[in-house]
């Protein structure tokens, strides 16, 4: 997956609206670990190269999450095709890098034409087309735009997915991406048959038990650092070993320390199963946290991002710490002074 065409935004959908034309089969692939944007804008793209007639399969490294899979389709997402396949064309969304899909995946995909649409500033446009617009709120956004490019019939369901994306890429409309666009295609998606009080039900008010008394553990964790601005929580190997919850049970965790009076940046550090530590940022206002993930190797956007690193969870928070003090000095010179 090599190649990239410089052009602007509109005529780069016109280049895959054409490849959609002249094309029947599809796979979908997005990220591992994948979020609600990652979900809801694959989910939603299906329904639109489906509307058309075309034949579309979905696969995933990773199962989807439990608070998405009341999202329609969710349950046609695969983990594994069981042998190489070849499709028309291969489309990667909300992906900043190939090799978050899993090689295991892509070495089973073959294709004429690979394409990549993403929002994310790190995206290192690997595909043959790529439509990568930063200023997006989200792929979900972008998928909303190409949708009507395509003058496809976006149903219900398709609107709730594209929602239920720009939902949780904006932190529910409350992050810096929550642009006038993003707010204008809620709407417009809310029309069209999206249900936002179904949406924030599914999202927020069916957490199981066990999820909040493993949040309770998580929030006991709690430290702040850099002169009061970065807020740290983290998940032990042993505390999800205790509460058999898994990854996606921490999701929307890394908010509540964001959300701390005076903080600027908030983090979650999740110790890996083997080795190494996960990390996520959240920030507010001026604080760009993409650029330390890009640093360690990681992406985002200016206020989420994150990345892997080897070490101790103590190692770990001490590099983190180093590198959100040096970005910060630009928010706050006198105080980090």
């Amino acid at each position: 997956m090599k190649g990239q065409r410089k052009s602007g935004p509109e005529k780069i959908m016109d280049e895959i609206i054409q490849v959609i034309h002249k094309n029947q089969s599809y796979c979908i692939s997005t990220h591992s670990n994948p979020d609600g944007d990652a979900i809801g804008s694959q989910l939603g793209f299906a329904h639109t190269l489906e509307s058309l007639g075309k034949s579309v399969t979905l696969l995933n490294r990773d199962p989807t999450p439990r608070i998405y899979r009341f999202l329609a389709g969710a349950d046609r997402i695969l983990q594994t095709l069981g042998e190489k396949r070849s499709f028309d064309v291969y489309f990667i969304i909300d992906c900043a890098d190939v090799s978050r899909v899993g090689n295991e995946l892509t070495s089973h995909v073959t294709s004429r034409v690979t394409v990549n649409i993403d929002h994310h500033t790190t995206n290192r446009r690997f595909a043959d087309i790529n439509w990568v617009e930063p200023d997006a709120s989200s792929s979900s956004e972008m998928i909303y735009r190409l949708a009507r490019r395509l003058e496809a019939i976006i149903s219900p369901e398709m609107a709730e997915c594209l929602y239920t994306g720009i939902v949780m890429d904006t932190g529910s409309f409350r992050q810096g991406n929550t642009t006038p666009s993003a707010l204008k295609i809620a709407g417009d998606l809310v029309e069209l048959g999206a249900n936002p009080g179904r949406v924030a039900r599914e999202l927020y008010e069916k957490r199981p038990f066990a999820q909040i008394q493993f949040l309770g553990m998580v929030l006991n964790t709690l430290e702040i650092r850099a002169d009061g601005l970065l807020a740290l929580v983290s998940v032990t190997r042993k505390m999800l070993q205790a509460t058999g919850c898994t990854a996606e049970d921490i999701e929307g965790f890394v908010n509540y320390p964001c959300s701390i009076e005076g903080v600027e940046v908030g983090a979650l550090l999740r110790e890996e199963p083997f080795r190494g530590v996960k990390v996520s940022l959240r920030s507010r206002n001026l604080a760009d946290v993409s650029r330390v993930a890009s640093e360690f190797g990681g992406g985002g956007h200016q206020n989420a991002a994150g990345f892997y690193l080897d070490g101790t969870l103590e190692e770990v928070k001490n590099r983190v710490e180093e590198k959100i003090r040096f970005l910060l000095t630009d928010v706050h010179p006198i105080k980090m002074g």
